[in-house]
């Protein structure tokens, strides 16, 4: 979604100020089939509401048991953490 924002200002020719969508990269080359986009890694949700990293070469799941919002698990369940080495297209 913060994507939008850049990708829209370059739809429209708007010019960005400096401190204006800072987080945002324009998805407008992707879409136009003129480019690639400028983002080297992503933020998403990797299932029950668990974060991950994905990079070009590792998808990095945060996992650290109940997080405060259950009972505690056991100390051998806690700080799972999945790291792979994959190849994104």
């Amino acid at each position: 979604m913060i994507d939008f924002y850049a990708t829209f200002a370059q739809m429209l020719n708007h010019n960005l100020e400096t401190e204006e969508a800072v987080d945002s990269y324009s998805m407008w080359p992707i879409l136009s089939k003129k480019g690639a986009s400028a983002r080297k890694d992503l933020v998403h949700e990797a299932g029950e509401g668990y974060l991950s990293l994905r990079t070009s070469q590792l998808k990095l799941v945060f996992y650290g048991g109940s997080g405060g919002f259950s009972y505690p698990v056991k100390p051998s369940d806690v700080a799972k953490f999945l790291r792979c080495n994959c190849l994104i297209s």
